[in-house]
């Protein structure tokens, strides 16, 4: 650890996921989505086991939940995407998808949130866009953002980056990522890499094992 002024600045991964000054970010781990990515069941594991951890050393944990509006109300960008999610070639062969309610909505039940854990519904890609959950890191003082979950392609490069922006520190968790392939999930975490901290699972369990840490 470095220290410059009244500045801390973590050096190692471990100083960095100091876990009252991180939050871990489970995005999209849903059922209409966890099926479509490579290594599910994995990514599924490797996902809960940090949740665990992070409920352990007391770490906050957000969930993000991606849906979709009737098609009836979808815009250019919704039905672009949507288009792009179930491979369609026309407008016309998509069918309605992550409705909220719906069971392909729902997080998997692995994973279902804790009475101590948040939620926030999204539309857009990144996590940061029409949830408050910027508002919420800052208040508690979070200075890194640990994010895992489903699709590192489509939804967590973009959150990754966005959070770098905002000025908070990344750690990209490799092997509790999804991906549509080994392909993009090498390119992503590749680039994601330059912006901050990539880590396995394994690693960050066994550094929260010991406990809170400042």
């Amino acid at each position: 650890m470095q220290s410059t002024n009244t500045l801390s600045i973590p050096e190692t991964l471990e100083e960095v996921v100091a876990p009252k000054r991180t939050a871990l970010l489970v995005y999209d781990m849903q059922n209409g989505i966890l099926p479509y990515v490579q290594r599910g069941e994995s990514v599924k594991t490797a996902v809960s086991s940090l949740v665990k951890a992070a409920h352990r050393v007391g770490t906050p944990v957000f969930f993000s939940r991606h849906y979709s509006l009737p098609l009836k109300f979808a815009g250019l960008a919704q039905l672009r995407s949507a288009m792009r999610f179930q491979r369609a070639s026309r407008v016309e062969d998509l069918k309605p998808h992550l409705l909220q309610g719906s069971p392909e909505y729902r997080l998997v039940p692995e994973l279902s949130p804790g009475s101590d854990d948040m939620v926030f519904d999204k539309l857009g890609m990144s996590f940061f866009i029409g949830t408050p959950l910027e508002y919420c890191l800052r208040d508690l003082g979070i200075v890194t953002v640990v994010i895992c979950g489903c699709v590192a392609e489509i939804g967590i490069e973009p959150t990754v980056l966005h959070a770098a922006d905002l000025g908070f520190l990344t750690v990209c968790v490799s092997d509790a990522c999804g991906s549509l392939s080994e392909k993009s999930h090498a390119a992503v975490m590749s680039k994601l890499g330059q912006t901050g901290f990539i880590s396995e699972s394994k690693d960050l369990v066994a550094i929260w094992r010991g406990g809170p840490r400042t």
